[in-house]
């Protein structure tokens, strides 16, 4: 199955999100899996700060399929299990946030490392390393704003590594500007976003519908090939 056949682009507020797209410093064309708004809600408003899209290695399908093939959206949404097992696939994963409106890039690294430390905390792999990797990823932010349309990516190698690049709109760098050698790290980036206690359920929820298709199609593609 040739996922670039088989999957679409997503426009999420004015953004959109091609359906491959290629990673920093990589060779592997990943697949859009799902994207959605993150905001804060305050009473009697929610403010929406950022669309999020999350890419993934071709393999990845294959790969969650053996545990969750058959299973409906519905089903993946109340199952952490299935995000968790994206988050620490043995495949390549990037996450692109666009920003809806302008942010600081201190006060955003602080969000996100402040998520990534309670995810550490509740798996029991918040060590010094960890620590000192959190710490790096804050600088890397000092000194930067992002406005309407610019993009933080992420790129989630399976061999631990966490690469960090910056766009001015939602496109994906050629090259990025830090890199962060954590594994534990890497991946609380990622489940700081579609884990336990997640950023957006949009994002989980596209995930779900998207892959629970692309499983459902890997299978009946194995099916015929037998035949």
């Amino acid at each position: 199955m040739a996922l670039c056949d088989e999957v679409s682009e997503l426009v999420i507020e004015n953004t959109v999100f091609g359906a491959t797209t290629m990673p920093p410093g990589s060779t592997n064309a990943l697949f859009l899996g799902g994207a959605g708004v993150w905001g804060l809600q305050i009473p009697n408003r929610f403010i929406k700060l950022t669309s999020i899209a999350i890419y993934l290695e071709q393999c990845a399908v294959p790969s969650l399929a053996v545990k969750y093939r058959g299973k409906s959206p519905d089903q993946l949404m109340d199952s952490l299990d299935f995000f968790m097992d994206i988050v620490s696939g043995e495949f390549e994963k990037l996450t692109i946030v666009t920003a809806i409106i302008a942010l600081d890039g201190v006060q955003y690294a602080e969000r996100v490392v402040e998520r990534c430390t309670t995810y550490l905390n509740s798996v029991g792999e918040h060590g010094e390393a960890e620590a000192k990797a959190l710490e790096q990823l804050l600088q890397v932010f000092k000194d930067q704003s992002f406005s309407p349309g610019a993009s933080v990516v992420f790129t989630h190698s399976p061999n631990g590594i966490l690469t960090v690049g910056f766009s001015e709109d939602e496109s994906v760098p050629e090259e990025g500007v830090a890199v962060v050698e954590n594994g534990a790290v890497a991946k609380a980036v990622l489940a700081s976003i579609i884990g336990e206690n997640d950023m957006s359920r949009e994002v989980k929820k596209s995930l779900a519908v998207r892959l629970s298709e692309l499983m459902k199609k890997e299978s009946k593609s194995n099916r015929e090939v037998v035949t």
